[in-house]
């Protein structure tokens, strides 16, 4: 090799690690992730417009990072209901490890996962009213993902997301550190996002297909590891808008009932130690009959995504029952039909008070039919 030619090398591999070293600085600044909690100039890097897409890959390494004493789990409803900077949890070392879109194979996963960090001592994980089977967490479709440093600093996905966010600083800020997406917070338009919403809750939907009652094996993995390592679950059944609840109660098939029950036996049946609890805000009150207008709603976003405000109601509601007016119900096996006449009597309020409901109702399905 020439004199010439190795000085050649030497710049090239120079220059190479140079702008292999912007590139990582770069990126590392603009932070498009949300990864590493970088200084946010406003109008440079404060809007994250990437870090959503992304959040599969990013939430475990903060967790891990963070070692919150409380977590926070499930699916979107979660993620936009719940604020670790609220009341309730501001003292409990949370952190939101809601996922965008997530189904019950990956939030078994996540609560897995997050039971087997050291520093996990509650677990919060909101439920949907289906069968909850166990799954292979090492499967790719359902295994908890890493972003690797190379994919955070030296991609040229990084890259791309880099610029996309430098010339998207127009944008509100959608999302806070820990974990909590704001969605269509303080928006106009709920009215719109609500019939939309009905197209997709239908019955035979493959949005809401009838609730299996059998298989909870999932759920009792998530307990048995949390009864090994000596960690809270508070679970609950997600509450609904009212409209939602009406337009599911009128399908056939749908065991919703027979779902919590079985939950409520197998949960009794783990709870030894007095480590769980399960509770369902699946009910009639002044929170889910909030009136669908235009205008900004005060406590929901559309049929089944729900402001923080109402989201830090459910947590006083499961963290101090007696000191909170009563929006929820434990669930037991031995009360289940208490609850079921409780559910009954709510509704049968509700129709009283809101006469203006069915009306609001049949407007919605009727836009929705036009589509």
């Amino acid at each position: 090799m020439t004199p010439i030619f190795r000085a050649y090398l030497g710049v090239a591999l120079g220059l190479m690690l140079v702008f292999a070293g912007m590139l990582a600085a770069f990126n590392r600044f603009m932070d498009p992730f949300d990864y590493y909690w970088s200084p946010t100039v406003p109008g440079i890097n404060a809007v994250k417009v990437k870090a959503r897409r992304y959040e599969r890959y990013v939430k475990p390494d903060i967790l891990q990072r963070l070692r919150p004493a409380t977590v926070i789990l499930g699916n979107s409803i979660a993620e936009i209901g719940f604020d670790p900077e609220g009341p309730a949890l501001r003292e409990r070392q949370a952190y939101n490890d809601g996922l965008l879109g997530a189904q019950w194979p990956l939030i078994q996963c996540h609560a897995l996962y997050a039971l087997g960090l050291p520093a996990t001592r509650h677990i919060i994980l909101g439920l949907k009213l289906e069968a909850m089977p166990a799954v292979d967490c090492d499967r790719p479709e359902n295994a908890v993902q890493h972003a690797s440093l190379r994919q955070r600093l030296f991609s040229t996905e990084a890259l791309s997301a880099s610029v996309t966010t430098l010339i998207n600083q127009d944008r509100p800020s959608m999302r806070k550190h820990t974990g909590l997406i704001l969605g269509w917070r303080g928006k106009a338009g709920p009215e719109r996002r609500f019939s939309q919403a009905l197209r997709q809750a239908g019955c035979g939907s493959a949005a809401t297909p009838p609730a299996a009652v059998g298989d909870l094996s999932g759920l009792e993995s998530i307990l048995r590891s949390a009864r090994q390592r000596g960690v809270r679950v508070d679970l609950f059944f997600y509450p609904h808008h009212a409209y939602f609840m009406e337009t599911q109660l009128a399908c056939p098939g749908r065991q919703l009932w027979a779902l919590m029950e079985n939950a409520a036996q197998r949960v009794a049946g783990m709870n030894h130690d007095g480590l769980f609890a399960l509770w369902s805000f699946y009910e009639y009150n002044a929170y889910t009959t909030e009136r669908v207008t235009q205008a900004p709603m005060q406590y929901w976003q559309d049929l089944t995504h729900f402001n923080w405000e109402y989201g830090e109601a459910v947590l006083e509601q499961m963290f101090a029952p007696a000191a909170t007016p009563a929006i929820g119900v434990r669930l037991a096996p031995e009360t289940m039909e208490e609850t079921r006449q409780r559910f009954a009597a709510g509704r049968e309020q509700s129709h009283r008070e809101h006469p203006e409901m069915y009306e609001d109702l049949r407007r919605m399905l009727a836009q929705r039919s036009a589509r």
